[in-house]
């Protein structure tokens, strides 16, 4: 415990000298601006620090450094270009950035809450390996630390063509990847990733990212990404993520439904944060791929054709390799009176995530 707390101080220090080295490098950017306007170069360097500064400082407890490094990439960015902006509103918005920089410098007011050793229960495997794709140094190295306390073995890449070298030879558990990179950024990553490594293809991705615009979220989903996390981010939040996502990937939940378009969306939502889906559409096909993939869940219709729930209950209850699944039964407000005694009915209309939230307490139960 102490060696992982002095690995949090050094941490918190060498924070604080980074926040120095931005805060001379504004200093500078104002300078330039007080007598002329920046560069394209000096706006991609400003940018990148504010980019930075955006993801990391909410991450190590200082919300304001975070904002006001967004204020900056709004007046800079659209998706990934430079965009002219008032020079007087760039000056505005770098002098709060830097003042902000400067206080939390000088006083080094960690909040510690980002800081503190989680004792959450661990419900991934042991030897469990993350690949970590980010170029801001500070990001990596608080998930890095974070996660090895969590009994993870980490590596790190601060670009997409770096990440592709590692996974040359190395397939993770789980990656957790950033959008705006340079070189190679994580949309580039997962085309590239998919084409030149299809065997990496089901590996669970969860994007991290300080992009707050929906339709890079969306095209990260649609490249494959499971979850995605929003910089910044509270340690605790992203660590239930991950474990979340390791927990899933291990698990085969099996889906019997008779509406087909309820059974697409069931299906859909159970693959996107990771779980294996098996799926049917009556009840004696739920039986057959029950007894031949034996799942870790079944999510079952009370209404069913050819064998109803009642059924493929009192099956599962006399047959010793299925006896002790879990099983949530989905039924309508006016079926519940016919339900016999179960701790796992859910009735419809239900929420997707409330039904993802009811699987994971279940199976983990």
């Amino acid at each position: 415990m102490a060696r992982t707390n002095d690995s949090f101080t050094r941490l918190q220090t060498a924070y604080k000298e980074r926040l120095w080295e931005h805060v001379v490098k504004l200093r500078e950017f104002i300078e330039k601006m007080n007598v002329g306007n920046l560069s394209a170069e000096e706006k991609q360097d400003l940018l990148q620090i504010s980019h930075s500064l955006s993801g990391s400082g909410g991450t190590y407890g200082f919300p304001d450094i975070s904002q006001a490094g967004e204020n900056i990439n709004v007046l800079l960015r659209d998706s990934d270009d430079l965009v002219d902006c008032s020079l007087e509103q760039l000056v505005k918005a770098t002098k709060i950035l830097l003042g902000t920089c400067e206080k939390y410098a000088i006083s080094a007011d960690f909040r510690g809450q980002n800081f503190i050793l989680d004792t959450a229960q661990v419900y991934h495997d042991e030897n469990v390996q993350i690949l970590v794709v980010d170029d801001d140094n500070e990001i990596t190295d608080f998930l890095e630390l974070h996660l090895e306390h969590r009994r993870m073995s980490v590596r790190s890449a601060h670009d997409g063509q770096e990440a592709l070298a590692l996974l040359k030879g190395w397939t993770p558990d789980l990656i957790i990847l950033d959008i705006v990179m340079p070189r190679m950024n994580g949309h580039e990553f997962l085309r590239v990733m998919k084409e030149e490594s299809p065997l990496l293809q089901t590996v669970p991705i969860i994007m991290l990212t300080a992009e707050k615009h929906q339709k890079d979220i969306n095209a990260a989903f649609d490249s494959g990404i499971i979850d995605y996390v929003t910089k910044p981010f509270k340690a605790e939040h992203f660590l239930v993520k991950v474990e979340e996502v390791l927990f899933a990937v291990k698990k085969k939940i099996l889906v019997i439904e008779n509406d087909e378009e309820t059974l697409e969306l069931l299906q859909y939502t159970y693959r996107d944060k990771g779980f294996q889906v098996l799926t049917a559409g009556n009840g004696i096909e739920g039986w057959t791929k029950m007894r031949e993939h034996v799942p870790d869940l079944v999510v079952l219709d009370w209404m069913l054709p050819k064998m109803d729930a009642l059924g493929i209950l009192k099956n599962m209850k006399n047959d010793p390799k299925l006896c002790e699944i879990p099983v949530i039964v989905l039924a309508n407000k006016d079926e519940e009176h016919e339900i016999i005694p179960h701790p796992y009915a859910l009735s419809k209309p239900y929420i997707p995530r409330d039904l993802i939230k009811r699987s994971m307490a279940v199976i983990k139960s």
